[in-house]
């Protein structure tokens, strides 16, 4: 990891610890002390989530920058739909997570997250309002629209090119740079929010 990205890790850090209300201290200490294990956990979620997140981050800066001129566009295309992988699995990674440290007696390791509707649902039984985050849901659910055509059905086009082929369809890399923020801001906000409410 970069000085750059120690940088912008640390600060997201601050930002989300900084949502949590400062409560005088009380005889009963169990909301301090629930509140101290949200710290913690916003702490591991952060480090976890740069991890999982930066192959995406990288291939989208290769494609977009670093990408020589001879090589063909789908060879480019190719790199960006492994980046919509690694956005999505680090958009699961985040709901299974949320899901085992607020939903008791949560098994969620093979549990997916193919649309908004299953999102809501782990957000619900997490005690999590579900409304709060859908100006989000757009942008993600092209992602995992995306994400599954990549993975089930090699992203190639639903008709025939004259040449008698299917081949893969187009893929933006301004779309693809759209999910990339997309994915961190809905984990900010939705850490944020548990830190907020303390529940």
């Amino acid at each position: 990891m970069d000085t750059r990205e120690r940088k912008g890790n640390a600060a997201a850090r601050r930002k989300l610890l900084s949502k949590i209300p400062k409560t005088p201290m009380s005889p009963d200490n169990s909301k301090q002390e629930e509140m101290r294990k949200d710290r913690e956990f916003i702490n591991e979620y952060i480090t976890r989530m740069a991890a999982i997140l930066r192959p995406a981050v990288h291939l989208i800066d290769f494609a977009e920058n670093r990408f020589p001129q001879k090589t063909s566009d789908q060879t480019k295309d190719d790199i960006l739909r492994m980046a919509v992988v690694f956005l999505h699995a680090t958009l699961e990674d985040f709901l299974r997570y949320i899901g085992s440290r607020y939903i008791v007696g949560a098994d969620l390791d093979k549990r997916t997250f193919g649309n908004t509707d299953r999102i809501s649902e782990l957000l619900k039984s997490a005690g999590i309002p579900p409304n709060e985050f859908k100006k989000f849901y757009p942008s993600l659910s092209e992602l995992m629209v995306r994400r599954h055509q990549i993975v089930h059905k090699g992203d190639l086009k639903a008709t025939i090119n004259q040449e008698g082929e299917r081949v893969p369809k187009p893929i933006d890399a301004s779309k693809v740079k759209e999910w990339s923020k997309t994915v961190p801001d809905f984990v900010n906000a939705v850490a944020a929010y548990k830190l907020e409410a303390g529940v």
